[in-house]
């Protein structure tokens, strides 16, 4: 974010330090005339006195300097009315000097109070205060604005209708129709409080943060560090950009190594709602468009005719500001399900260039009734749903007849093909190995049919082999069901894996996403 706020409000602050870093004069000390080009003097019968001095004016109170075109003194109060051109000119507590500009003061010496109108101009020498009002109260060490204001330090501004600053405390607040500008940064509120030692910056109230990346920030409290730009919302807090709107418990962003994390209740959700990603803690680096979400992650993407959850111990994601996420990988624990494809492995890759599906580490695939497993296993999806799939090295393909049967492929490789989101062809070659279940017409088992053959394919319908064929070196076995051992039910590498399945179901959305604000259109999400 990087902002010198502190700066800004600084500037006001020292109009206060700067009067209070002295020992205060006795209060009602005389204030002396220095200098004016012409004076003349009236008194009243009751001792009343005005002096008018005109051209060159110059006054002194302790160690502040006061310069007019005109002015009328009046030395039984000890009040000063400047006219035109006014400059009052003090001591700061960094040593330097302190100047403001009016065309009017109002000055009283014996309750130290300074009215400053019209044309009001504050500067340090490197920010400047713009108003039209300005009072500052010496024996409280408060200076208020109650007009609006505008505090301008390099490229950086800050508007407010009313502003006041405690010296003792060393805090200036900023109140009504708040807008602080700086490049990449807009912020809106209706109140801030500034600690002016710390350079730090309390939101209060709801505030509204706009970059020029089209991001926006919403929190109703937090605070902003200047040095080294770190902000942290813990009210209720929200972002969002062109792809994603992001809600947390809480929002914690460092600019300076572009840096950005979210705490307990993390709900991501695509500008289309299409994509939900849920968790309890978020890292993100907004310059790559890279999100890390761990601690029980979970996405969610609905499209109109398929619904996919995935979990995994982390989800990591590269976004697409128009097309959602580009890159999806999934560690430790993956998962995924939708209505016709369920699978898991140890962790999982997807890249939307290619639409391809990647799962590693003792990966598992369910397409309908059957079971696929390898030592790796790839997806290639199509529009919304899968088209080709291939598992490499110590294939194996399962499906369930009755009991403790099963129809058993394996193989070095395994090919598949899906159609209407359901696998249609299987190819598997090399070393390749058989167990099939013939049935009769009335669906009793005629026996176990062992085949071993170079490579075989086969066709399938509702997940079942319609028909097969295989291809070099073919040996075949049949055996009567009866006659059939336990030891011959099961190839080498047989591994049901049905209870490690994961199911497609409702998860509920928290109350951010549902009440999440209206986000530009842009983005998507995985195939």
């Amino acid at each position: 974010m990087g902002w010198g706020y502190g700066l800004w409000v600084g500037l006001v602050c020292t109009v206060a330090v700067g009067t209070q870093a002295q020992t205060p004069a006795p209060k009602g000390q005389p204030i002396e005339i220095l200098n004016s080009d012409r004076l003349t003097e009236t008194r009243g019968d009751t001792g009343f006195v005005v002096r008018r001095l005109i051209g060159n004016v110059r006054f002194r109170q302790d160690s502040t300097f006061m310069f007019c075109d005109s002015a009328y003194f009046y030395p039984r109060e000890n009040q000063i009315e400047a006219i035109s051109r006014v400059q009052i000119v003090t001591p700061n507590e960094t040593g330097g000097r302190l100047r403001i500009y009016a065309d009017n003061l109002l000055y009283d010496g014996r309750t130290r109070i300074a009215e400053f109108y019209d044309n009001v101009r504050l500067t340090d020498g490197r920010a400047t205060l713009y108003t039209e009002r300005l009072y500052y109260d010496r024996n409280r060490a408060q200076g208020y604005y109650p007009d609006g204001g505008r505090l301008v330090e390099d490229e950086n501004e800050l508007r407010s209708r009313i502003g006041y600053y405690y010296s003792p405390q060393r805090l200036a607040t900023f109140s009504t129709e708040v807008v602080a500008t700086t490049p990449g940064y807009v912020m809106e509120t209706d109140s801030l409080v500034y600690e002016t030692q710390i350079k730090k910056t309390h939101f209060v109230l709801p505030t509204t943060i706009r970059s020029d990346t089209e991001q926006t920030l919403y929190t109703e409290g937090g605070y902003y560090i200047s040095t080294p730009r770190e902000l942290l919302l813990y009210q209720n807090p929200w972002a969002r950009d062109s792809s994603y709107y992001l809600h947390a418990d809480t929002l914690y962003y460092r600019d300076t190594v572009d840096w950005g994390e979210a705490h307990c209740n993390v709900v991501l959700l695509s500008h289309d709602q299409t994509t939900t990603i849920l968790g309890e803690t978020a890292f993100f680096r907004r310059a790559t468009q890279e999100t890390w979400v761990t601690d029980n992650a979970l996405l969610i993407q609905t499209s109109e005719d398929d619904t996919l959850n995935l979990w995994a111990d982390t989800l990591y994601s590269i976004n697409d500001t128009v097309r959602g996420i580009r890159e999806l990988r999934a560690y430790r624990n993956a998962r995924f399900a939708a209505h016709d494809l369920a699978g898991r492995a140890d962790s999982l890759h997807y890249d939307r260039t290619d639409s391809l599906l990647t799962l590693l580490g003792d990966p598992v695939l369910w397409a309908d009734r059957t079971q696929l497993s390898g030592d790796t296993i790839l997806v290639r999806f199509r529009g919304t749903g899968p088209d080709t799939l291939w598992a490499h090295s110590n294939g194996l393909i399962l499906s369930h007849v009755r009991e403790e049967y099963y129809n058993q492929i394996q193989g070095k490789r395994v090919r598949g093909h899906f159609a209407d989101r359901q696998l249609r062809w299987l190819e598997v070659v090399e070393n390749t190995e058989v167990i099939y279940y013939p049935q009769n017409e009335d669906s009793s088992l005629v026996g176990l049919n062992l085949t071993r053959s170079g490579s075989m394919q086969m066709w399938l319908e509702q997940s079942q082999p319609r028909r097969v064929h295989f291809y070099v070196g073919i040996t075949a076995d049949v055996f009567p069901l009866h006659q059939v051992t336990r030891d011959q039910l099961f190839l080498s590498r047989f591994r049901r894996r049905a209870d490690e399945k994961p199911y497609l179901y409702y998860v509920p959305i928290t109350r951010a996403a549902e009440s999440a604000p209206a986000v530009p259109e842009a983005g998507g999400g995985l195939p």
